[in-house]
């Protein structure tokens, strides 16, 4: 079992623990531009709903991958058992201290729901890139998100 012991690291086989060395790597000269979030919601409605909010670095040019999963866990529309996943990709920019800009569209990989009203997409609010997610009427659904930011 590797093991490192600078601060609160202390197992490299432990998953939190790398994601906190390549964090501190991040922070040291932007050594590697690579960062991974997760997320979890649960919606009740047809709203649109943040799942992540990923701040951008200044000066940056980011690529955004998500993967999405959702699956109905309750309301009175709907069937049990429904579901849905998605893959997009995005490529946003910060220069000079100013808000997100995204360059082209967001690229959808996968989309596939049991219901044609759900819905994830990707926006840029401020200086940061959301992930959201869109439900139905009378359904509760909970979501999950998992964003990989490469950054140059």
């Amino acid at each position: 079992m590797a093991r490192l012991d600078h601060g609160a690291i202390r197992d490299l086989t432990d998953p939190l623990d790398r994601q906190k060395l390549l964090d501190r790597l991040q922070d040291i000269e932007g050594f590697l531009a690579h960062k991974v979030t997760i997320g979890k919601i649960s919606v009740t409605d047809a709203t649109l709903t943040t799942i992540l909010t990923l701040p951008l670095e200044d000066n940056h040019t980011s690529q955004v991958v998500v993967d999405v999963v959702a699956r109905r866990t309750g309301g009175s529309a709907g069937a049990a058992g429904d579901g849905a996943s998605y893959r997009l990709i995005g490529t946003f920019y910060r220069v000079s201290a100013g808000n997100a800009t995204q360059i082209g569209t967001t690229t959808t990989v996968h989309s596939a729901e049991s219901q044609g009203a759900w819905a994830a997409t990707l926006a840029v609010s401020g200086r940061a890139v959301l992930v959201r997610f869109t439900g139905a009427a009378n359904n509760t659904v909970d979501v999950t998100a998992s964003a990989t930011v490469h950054a140059i």
